[in-house]
């Protein structure tokens, strides 16, 4: 008898901005995939990373645990890191899920891992998803946007296919360009093709399956076919609200973001290079849209459980030309989208605060799985549960950049805590865009205690290694 529990399909994309998904309001980036499965699905809008950082991210998703917890705190291999590589445990997400029953798929960026041996020499065991009891395709490491793995270059030779990119620097390090070539030659493609033929297999075992589907992109460099940039032809995208500002603290972390050279505050340069980032989300929505299209004609989608969301959000010349993420309390790199569709769930926007932490306790709800103790987030699908009084995201540096950072935030008010930096409090209601700094305001001494008070308690809670610290600090 065949096993009647859901299909689950986790989509995940790198360094998405809210901007860069049409259901989230008015934008310029075209996403008409995503937008249709917006309309079926829960719409989160209120949703936040756990790390606005690619590794930390990632291993949230697949422990359920912040990453002071898990120990990836850094992107892997990079200096500073205090877990180098995904540590397997059988409460790791693939590992409860094959235990009980279902085929667990995996493709795309991975970025918690690098090898298939004893890579720093010190007895690290192996790291790549078909390690942790995935099937599927090993991408070790961060891969750019895909292009220069074997898997992707024999693709391209057995097709007959080749792919020139016009790349362009005049914003570097952040580079974008476009190929003349046809869509299907790049390798958001080529997954896609592999995701589906992997959902087709698994269909046919009688048995549900759990597929983990990462795209490197909109993640740059920005490289896209020409007929998706073609589509921005003429469209003008209007500066940020909050592209010209003036920092509190002109020496606070931010400035690791800056973008170096004369274009940084030029907002016709960040338009251009925005065009093709839109244009690459705009690709990537156009493989959502296959695979949704997929789970249709196989009669799969009825049940299929489908969570879309990304890694953390981007800068992307907010702020007095920032770039990328990390370093900020800000909510364009914090904020990330989520949603849900599920079969009997009513489709609608939910305003409440949720965290990226939430996927593995839906995930494994979705299955029938109880949850480990572990976990910190909670399940999307659950009901009776009081909604949060807000949300904490924790950021740790970069290459061993001496830098601690906790963000929290509730609907309306925002308290960032940089240890040995300048803090920053936003009063969201007024200030949505985060540009008046209000720390020092008399006014808002109340307001800065309780959330100081409220970030201390979390710490304690989620046995944070710096609550001694921060304690002195307070």
């Amino acid at each position: 008898m065949n096993d009647q529990r859901p299909n689950i399909l986790l989509i995940v994309t790198d360094e998405q901005r809210l901007s860069e998904l049409g259901a989230y309001g008015s934008t310029p980036c075209k996403t008409p995939n995503l937008d249709r499965l917006a309309k079926q699905s829960v719409l989160y809008q209120n949703a936040f990373t756990s790390c606005p950082l690619c590794s930390p991210a990632r291993a949230t998703v697949l422990t359920g645990m912040y990453p002071h917890n898990h120990g990836i705190t850094c992107n892997t291999t990079d200096i500073g890191c205090n877990v180098p590589e995904l540590v397997d445990t059988p409460t790791l997400l693939p590992r409860l899920l094959t235990a009980n029953g279902y085929s667990c798929g995996f493709n795309g960026k991975w970025h918690l891992g690098t090898s298939s041996g004893n890579f720093f020499g010190n007895g690290q065991k192996p790291a790549l998803p078909s390690d942790f009891g995935f099937e599927g395709l090993d991408f070790p490491g961060h891969g750019g946007i895909g292009m220069g793995y074997p898997q992707y270059q024999q693709y391209l030779a057995d097709n007959n296919y080749t792919v020139t990119v016009d790349v362009k620097k005049d914003m570097a390090p952040l580079l974008y360009g476009h190929w003349p070539e046809g869509e299907e030659v790049g390798s958001h493609h080529f997954i896609t093709d592999y995701t589906i033929s992997l959902m087709d297999d698994f269909r046919q075992r009688g048995k549900p399956f759990f597929m983990h589907h990462n795209f490197w992109g909109p993640h740059q460099p920005y490289y896209v076919p020409e007929k998706y940039l073609r589509m921005y032809d003429g469209v003008e995208i209007p500066p940020w609200e909050n592209f010209v500002w003036e920092a509190t603290d002109p020496n606070g972390s931010h400035t690791l973001r800056r973008l170096p050279g004369k274009n940084r505050t030029n907002w016709k340069a960040w338009e251009n290079l925005i065009k093709h980032k839109y244009a690459f989300m705009t690709y990537i929505d156009h493989q959502v849209g296959r695979i949704m299209d997929f789970l249709e004609q196989s009669g799969l989608a009825e049940n299929t459980l489908v969570i879309f969301t990304a890694d953390h959000g981007d800068n992307l010349g907010g702020h007095g030309g920032l770039l990328d993420k990390g370093f900020v309390h800000f909510d364009d790199t914090h904020r990330i989208p989520l949603l849900l569709r599920c079969p009997g769930v009513i489709p609608r926007e939910d305003a409440d605060l949720y965290s990226l932490l939430d996927v593995y306790p839906t995930v494994l709800d979705a299955a029938g799985i109880a949850c480990p103790e572990q976990a910190q987030g909670r399940s999307l699908l659950a009901s009776g549960i009081p909604p949060r009084e807000y949300v904490v995201t924790e950021f740790h540096g970069l290459n061993s950049l001496t830098l601690t950072m906790r963000t929290i935030r509730t609907k309306t008010m925002k308290y960032g805590w940089t240890c040995c930096g300048s803090d920053e409090l936003y009063d969201l209601t007024d200030d949505p865009h985060e540009m008046r700094n209000l720390i020092a305001e008399e006014g808002y001494r109340p307001q800065l205690a309780a959330l100081k008070s409220q970030l201390r308690d979390w710490m304690h809670e989620m046995e944070d290694q710096v609550l001694n610290q921060y304690e002195r600090y307070i």
